[in-house]
């Protein structure tokens, strides 16, 4: 979705000891992925710029991005999701390994709860896992 609503998007993939790269304008790619280097590392980072013609407010709020970056990075335990903005030189890198449970310890962290351990659980059938934590 990022691609079909950015002017610009440069997509940069390290997977299986190569870096691969892709520039995208408008939604169309400039060339096919191709291996640029190699890497020991693996992770996938996206630079874009919105296109103006989609969208008619183009500011982008810190706080918000943030906020919504920490949450996945709890829903996707153990992935590391770095925010740099480039404008403010502002960054954070967000990395929880205990899921669920993380994300409500996170959220109750200040607030006086009724239960004082948080209560958690998953299981999995057919390939699908599911979560529950509360406090």
């Amino acid at each position: 979705v990022v691609n079909a609503l950015s002017e610009e998007l440069h997509l940069l993939i390290r997977r299986h000891g190569n870096v691969y790269e892709q520039h995208y304008h408008n939604g169309i790619p400039e060339s096919p992925l191709s291996i640029t280097g190699e890497s020991k590392t693996t992770g996938t980072q996206i630079w874009f710029k919105p296109s103006p013609v989609t969208f008619s407010n183009i500011e982008f709020h810190y706080d918000i991005l943030a906020k919504r970056l920490r949450e996945l990075s709890f829903l996707n335990s153990g992935v590391c999701v770095h925010l740099h903005d480039e404008r403010s030189e502002k960054q954070d890198t967000f990395r929880y390994e205990g899921g669920i449970r993380a994300f409500v310890e996170h959220l109750n962290r200040k607030k006086n709860a009724i239960m004082p351990m948080v209560f958690a659980m998953s299981s999995e059938k057919d390939n699908i896992v599911v979560e529950l934590s509360m406090q």
